[in-house]
């Protein structure tokens, strides 16, 4: 349990990043392999890669009136999400602001993943590298989402996006609202 805790300006470097990790990255917070972790009141900023990562079945994250913002993609260009959660492991968030993330505020990923969002903020989700993306959230390969009273704007591109077969959304008292344009002029989709 961490309570209280800041987390910030998290660095790769070199070959210090685990071989069985899935990301040349320095998380704020990286669980898997079946553990289970609760944060609260916690602050992360400025990390690289995921702010927070929940990876593998039986992993179980705990988030609530936790802070996650300005995670940076890793070294490749690639994350820089709030909150990544994969491959089975399940993730409860409450009460939660996700700003200024980069690539998506949160990725919920493959069959038997499952998120839920109570009472939580994703905003101002920033493009990747290459000018694209910037999702508020992204539900994707199966995985599911239930969201409630969620606050999901200025986001970049498309505020929630959802993809594939068996991949689940499920929205209640919750608002989607003022995504933005790609420099280009594309997208600026609600869902």
């Amino acid at each position: 349990v961490l309570v209280d805790c800041s987390i910030l300006n998290t660095l790769y470097e070199g070959d210090a990043i685990p071989v069985d990790w899935a990301w040349d990255s320095a998380d704020g917070i990286a669980v898997q392999d079946g553990a289970r972790l609760a944060a609260e009141g916690c602050v992360l900023e400025g990390n690289t890669g995921i702010g927070i990562a929940a990876h593998s079945p039986g992993t179980e994250l705990l988030v609530v009136d936790t802070v996650i913002r300005d995670t940076l993609p890793d070294e490749s260009g690639l994350g820089g999400h709030g909150i990544g959660v994969y491959d089975g492991a399940r993730m409860l968030a409450e009460g939660c602001e996700l700003e200024g993330n980069h690539d998506a505020g949160i990725l919920v990923s493959d069959s038997g993943t499952k998120a839920t969002l109570v009472d939580t903020v994703i905003r101002d989700t920033q493009p990747d590298e290459y000018g694209e993306i910037g999702f508020g959230v992204v539900v994707q390969g199966g995985g599911e989402l239930w969201a409630q009273g969620c606050d999901i704007s200025g986001n970049t591109s498309v505020g929630l996006y959802a993809n594939h077969s068996g991949t689940g959304v499920r929205l209640l008292d919750s608002v989607v609202r003022n995504t933005l344009r790609l420099n280009d002029g594309r997208y600026g989709h609600g869902i």
